[in-house]
């Protein structure tokens, strides 16, 4: 695609994927300007205090880039927002015993609904980002969510979330790169970016001090209680259910007749239930708070992905109301975990998705 003088304005994180869009969008001749916002992030050292937001060279790598580039930066506060619509869900959804994944509700509510705000005000004709993902449009069917060329490196589960509204105005230039051509771009054209490593931890816990979030904000989630074994007889004591996720292993004491993982957590008795792995194979489930891309005909045949590793399958989706449908796998899947997001895909497309509710 050539820029033709349209103006498009693009989300910097001041690592190397954001980096390597803007420089192509703007080799290819687009009026091109970046944007970075600052999001809330928990402290590191002393929690009592308030959090302020600390750059790890983040802004400082956008600025030399836009710089180098000779195109405007504009920095935005969004911290606010931020904690209001994903940090306080993410601790809301770990007090009732789930396991979240607040990158989907950040993208399409913080990102995207900020950078279109900025770009009707600056009257850019698109945004960017740098996902690998990709954007196909059909005049039948409208704009189509795509999987990234790089199979490794596909982030279509995190943004399962964004609408025709988002994707109409939305390019992602490296989506059909594999990351390590992105890498080699940044390094041929000495592109400035805060690390090269990629950061595994959730952004707004830069320290990965999970267990000093979950102690400040939800300490009634990290007492102390019962584990159960299937037949609800009480075989330990755990730490905290915050602590615990379906299909864990680590944290629950020894002596065992045999590995035993978390199977259940029940917030209202403080307690979890454990057993062998092998009930952790699970072939139906409900899935709530849907988001569809593309319209949909039910009985729906899809392949199904419950987490960002799990490769999806093949199974059955069934409408149960406007906001619900029943998820049946045609094999038994593990640990299929409440709280993360369930995305469902037709070859390469994105269908939609939505948040796993109840294993069945």
């Amino acid at each position: 695609m050539r820029g033709g003088g349209k103006k498009v304005l693009v989300g910097l994180s001041g690592g190397v994927d954001s980096a390597v869009s803007l420089w192509r969008l703007h080799r290819q001749g687009f009026e091109t300007i970046g944007v970075i916002f600052k999001l809330w992030r928990f402290p590191c050292g002393d929690v009592r205090q308030d959090n302020i937001f600390r750059s790890g060279g983040e802004i400082e790598a956008a600025e030399s880039l836009c710089r180098r580039l000779k195109v405007p930066l504009l920095i935005e506060d969004v911290s606010e927002q931020f904690f209001e619509q994903v940090v306080k869900n993410f601790a809301a959804e770990y007090r009732r015993g789930r396991t979240p994944n607040p990158c989907v509700l950040c993208n399409p509510g913080i990102k995207w609904d900020n950078l279109l705000a900025i770009a009707e005000r600056i009257g850019a004709d698109f945004v960017a980002t740098g996902h690998y993902a990709r954007i196909l449009r059909r005049p039948d069917e409208g704009f189509n969510l795509l999987r990234g060329a790089d199979t490794a490196k596909d982030q279509s589960y995190f943004l399962y979330r964004l609408t025709q509204r988002h994707l109409s105005r939305t390019l992602f230039p490296i989506g059909h790169l594999t990351k390590s051509q992105t890498r080699q771009i940044a390094a041929r054209y000495g592109l400035p970016i805060s690390s090269p490593r990629e950061s595994q931890e959730i952004c707004f816990l830069p320290c990965g001090n999970l267990e000093d979030f979950f102690r400040r904000f939800i300490p009634e989630a990290t007492q102390p209680g019962p584990i159960y074994d299937l037949s609800g007889r009480r075989v330990g004591t755990h730490r905290g259910i915050a602590f615990y996720t379906i299909g864990q292993r680590e944290g629950l004491g020894g002596g065992f007749p045999t590995k035993m993982y978390v199977l259940k957590i029940l917030p209202g008795e403080n307690a979890i239930v454990v057993g062998p792995g092998e009930y952790l194979l699970r072939t139906t489930f409900t899935v709530a708070d849907l988001n569809w891309i593309r319209r949909v005909k039910f009985p729906l045949r899809a392949t199904v992905r419950i987490r960002h590793r799990h490769k999806d399958s093949p199974a059955i989706i069934t409408k149960l109301s406007e906001d619900k449908v029943q998820v049946e796998f045609e094999a038994p899947q593990r640990a299929i975990t409440p709280g993360q997001s369930a995305v469902f895909y037709d070859g390469l497309i994105v269908l939609g998705g939505g948040i796993i509710d109840e294993v069945l």
